[in-house]
């Protein structure tokens, strides 16, 4: 019968395909964004790390491409926070890592950066950006559910609460 041969191929196996993630590292210090961008490199090797030193560049890759997350020290022309402030603006769902020198930014929090992580342990970015993005995939697959676990709340007002916040300091 047609259709019963053998292609010679087998059975072909099912393959997962991961999406891409694409990276923004926005510092106005080149040393930095290259410390910064190899730890990337290094905890996801099949990525995209894309650098910015300005905040205009940085702003029309945050509206325009999609990032899976942003690092952001500061830009050339404004400072880590008001960066994080017009980035937040942009693109409202990103998740948002700053890095400082700093022993704590609260008001990188403020600001609406998810993570905070002192510069000294640049060498983690890999861990707190893949913990980040585990903790955004959660709230997304939770946010689907009408009711969330604990405190009694419906999804959307835990949306409107915004991405959760961690502290890295170290």
């Amino acid at each position: 019968m047609a259709g019963d041969e053998d292609s010679g191929y087998g059975e072909l196996p099912i393959l997962s395909v991961t999406p891409l993630l694409k990276f923004l590292v926005v510092d106005d210090v080149p040393d930095n964004r290259f410390l910064v961008s190899k730890s990337l490199l290094k905890q996801f090797p099949a990525s995209i790390v894309q650098e910015c030193e300005e905040s205009t560049p940085a702003l029309a890759a945050a509206q325009h491409d999609r990032l899976s997350a942003i690092i952001v020290h500061r830009g050339r022309d404004v400072d880590g926070p008001t960066m994080v402030a017009l980035l937040r603006r942009v693109n409202p769902s990103v998740p948002i890592i700053m890095v400082s020198g700093r022993e704590s930014c609260p008001a990188a929090i403020e600001a609406g950066a998810n993570a905070f992580l002192n510069y000294e342990s640049w060498h983690r970015i890999g861990a707190v950006v893949d913990h980040t993005l585990a903790v955004e995939r959660e709230r997304a697959r939770v946010s689907k559910f009408p009711f969330i676990a604990g405190p009694a709340k419906n999804a959307a007002a835990a949306a409107a609460e915004g991405p959760p916040r961690i502290l890295y300091l170290e």
